[in-house]
Order: structure tokens, then sequence, then C-alpha cells
């Protein structure tokens, strides 16, 4: 988080709210969300924010990422320890999240603040 904080300076904000309350107005505000798959990333689609999750493969893609809004899922889906439903990874290296740099989450974040474009014909 502060890696992709510090390189977006005043666009990126890290908060950790008090309340379930605070944490709704907080994702509602935001133009996009980066976040976990955890109960935000949920609550920030059903608020209709885009997503950016670094997604780990312990449940399937297809069935508890983001529904109804925008998203990029970042990490590997295919590795051979996918569905485990570990809530903490027993590897020494969490296979499903190599790579994932902050540039890619920035990137990813990007995308959705491009205007989109019709052409009339």
């Amino acid at each position: 988080c502060e890696d992709v904080a510090s390189a977006v300076r005043g666009q990126v904000q890290v908060h950790l709210p008090t309340s379930l309350e605070e944490l709704a107005v907080v994702l509602a505000s935001a133009a996009a969300v980066a976040c976990g798959n955890t109960g935000p990333m949920h609550l920030a689609a059903a608020l209709g924010r885009p997503l950016v999750v670094p997604f780990a493969p312990t449940v399937p893609a297809e069935r508890w990422r983001p529904w109804g809004v925008p998203h990029v899922l970042l990490g590997a889906q295919d590795v051979g320890c996918r569905g485990c439903r570990h809530v903490e990874c027993p590897l020494d290296d969490q296979i499903c999240f190599a790579g994932i740099e902050a540039d890619a989450v920035l990137h990813a974040l990007d995308g959705f603040a491009r205007p989109t474009m019709e052409v009339a014909s």
C-alpha cells in the first residue's frame, strides 16, 4: 500500500476506518479501489467502485471476484495449489503473488482513470 500511495501522491488514500459505516463512506468516495480479496472488496463492488484486486486463488475467482463492476485481478490464478482455502500461505514464497509490484497496481488503477471515448457514426 505504501509503495502505491507514495507513487501517486495525493491521489491515493490509505485509510484504516474505525467502523463499517466509515469504511463505506471512504469506499463510496473513491474513484477506484485497490484492496485484497476481503470484505472491503465486496463492499466496494456493492458501492459500484472499480477494483484492482491482488487475488490469491485460495478460492475460485469465477465465484468470488468482484461482481457487477469493472475490475482487474492480479496474481497467478492457475497455480498448482489453487483452491487450498488457506488464510495464510504455508509456502515459503506465495507463488500466486510473485511478480506483483506497485507498478502493476498503478497501471491497473490508471486504466480506470482514463475517460471512455464514444465514437458517433
